[in-house]
Order: C-alpha cells, then sequence, then structure tokens
C-alpha cells in the first residue's frame, strides 16, 4: 500500500515537472499553453482525461478567420511525439493515442507515428497488446487519411470537381483498391479487440467507443461496394471476378470477426444499444 501511494507521488511530480518546464521552455504563450494541455490531458493516473484540455487543444491549433499560422499544429503535434517517445508509462501512452484519435479528423494531415515508443515492462500483456494494436490503427489511419489528401489535391490541379466522388460512378478498378484499403482498415480494428485484463480497463473502454463507430463506418462502406460489385460481376472481366471472389472470401471471414467484436461492445455496455448498435446482418454466401 505504500509503494503504491508512494508510486502515485512519484507521478504527480512527473506531471506537475513537465508542465513547469512547458512553461519555461517555450517561446510563445500559444505555444506554452498547447504543451500545458497535452501534458494534463496525458497524465499518469488511470482516470479518464478531463474532455475539456482536449477541446482547448482543438481550439488553440484551428486557424481563425484573421489569421492562419501552422505553427500551433506543429507544436502540437511534436508535443505529442516527444510525450510518446519518452514516456515508459501505459496510462500516458493509451492517453495520448486516445488524444491523437480525437485530433485525427481536423488535424489528419499530419503524421503522427506511434509504432516505436512502447515499452516491453507492461505487467499485463493483454494492455500491451492492445495499446500496440491500436497504435497500428492509427498509423493506418493516418497513412490512409494522406494518401486520400494527395488524391484530392492532384483532382484540384487537374481541375475536376471537388468533393467525393459517389461509389456508382467509380470504375471497378477503383472500387477494388478501396475495398482493399477499407479490408486493411478493418483488419486493423479488429486487431483492436480487447483481451484478457485489458477487457476490464477503463481507458481501454473509453478508447474503444469512438473506436467500435468508425468500425461500424468502414464496415458500412464495405457493405456498400459489395453491393455495387455484386451488380457487375455478370458483366465484369474474368480477371476481376477472380479478385472479387477473393475479396468476398476474406470480407466473410472478417465480418464474422467484427460482429464478434460488435456484439462484445453492445454485451459489455460500450456505447448505447439502441442507437450505437443497430442490428448486424451477414449475407455474404
Amino acid at each position: 500500500m505504500a509503494h503504491n501511494r508512494f508510486q502515485k507521488t512519484i507521478k504527480a511530480v512527473k506531471d506537475k515537472t513537465a508542465m513547469s518546464i512547458a512553461k519555461v521552455s517555450t517561446t510563445t504563450t500559444i505555444e506554452t499553453e498547447i504543451e500545458i494541455k497535452v501534458e494534463k490531458a496525458t497524465r499518469h493516473d488511470s482516470h479518464p482525461s478531463d474532455d475539456k484540455h482536449i477541446r482547448d487543444i482543438l481550439i488553440l491549433t484551428t486557424p481563425t478567420s484573421s489569421s492562419f499560422s501552422r505553427q500551433p499544429i506543429t507544436t502540437c503535434v511534436s508535443t505529442i511525439s516527444r510525450r510518446l517517445n519518452k514516456t515508459r508509462n501505459r496510462n500516458v501512452v493509451l492517453k495520448t493515442l486516445i488524444l491523437i484519435h480525437r485530433l485525427l479528423p481536423l488535424r489528419g494531415g499530419h503524421s503522427v507515428r506511434g509504432g516505436g515508443f512502447l515499452c516491453n515492462q507492461e505487467r499485463s500483456w493483454e494492455f500491451s497488446s492492445f495499446v500496440r494494436s491500436f497504435a497500428r490503427y492509427l498509423d493506418q489511419r493516418v497513412g490512409f487519411r494522406m494518401r486520400e489528401r494527395r488524391k484530392r489535391k492532384e483532382k484540384k490541379k487537374k481541375k475536376k470537381k471537388n468533393g467525393p466522388t459517389p461509389a456508382r460512378e467509380i470504375s471497378t478498378k477503383m472500387i477494388l483498391n478501396r475495398s482493399e484499403q477499407q479490408l486493411e482498415m478493418l483488419e486493423r480494428f479488429i486487431d483492436c479487440k480487447p483481451m484478457g485484463l485489458a477487457k476490464g480497463d477503463p481507458l481501454v473502454a473509453i478508447t474503444m467507443y469512438p473506436l467500435m463507430k468508425e468500425g461500424r463506418h468502414i464496415y458500412s462502406n464495405l457493405k456498400e461496394m459489395m453491393a455495387i460489385l455484386v451488380e457487375r460481376f455478370i458483366q465484369m472481366e474474368i480477371s476481376y471476378c477472380i479478385k472479387v471472389h477473393d475479396l468476398f472470401t476474406s470480407l466473410s471471414k472478417k465480418f464474422k470477426e467484427f460482429t464478434t467484436l460488435h456484439d462484445w461492445c453492445n454485451t459489455v455496455g460500450i456505447g448505447k444499444p439502441s442507437s450505437d448498435y443497430p442490428t448486424i446482418v451477414e449475407d455474404i454466401t
């Protein structure tokens, strides 16, 4: 008991020291605020991060209508990366990944890689495995978003219309490519299924809530593209028919694994069953 109190005290001192260093090591007020907010959002304790700190980071890194500067975003990215590279505490690691996950929708063009920071000294290998899988999922998602961003830039250069092209107007080859990319994302998502002791961890549960929503979005995208491929199947060339068959075989297995994870989240109460977990129908034959 005394040892646990000592450990908590040490962690609290580390957090306060990090915030004090941030106050004296940055050059502008905004940079200081961002670094302090990142430290507060990724404390060493096992309690969930205060959502206020994450909202403040979003506000501080959002360009205003009167001026645009990339410095706040650059400061945020470098602070988060430094936090990951330095820490060996599992709570700090997962809270930092949760922060990255929250920032991705608005800051998705900035790659924050998380593959090489995790320590091998976790008491619970299940927790460590979950964190690694979550980091790989985020890494894959950042890469996917950056590729999509490059494609949009190329379209603008060619003076094509803005906005995503409806799936039914895309060539069969492109739909197959997108389906394979979405399948990779689904595989990364399924790998995030908590095991053993990680199932009962409150930080893991908090992580899984928005993650499950994204998993459902990936699932819906794949179902839409599958429906289009089925409609076109009779008129396809033999080479495309073989690719579609191989794709559907892989999807059949992954959809079953997705359903298992989906049902588990519903059972343990991650999210609201009435709205977040409509019935999953597997109709691949």
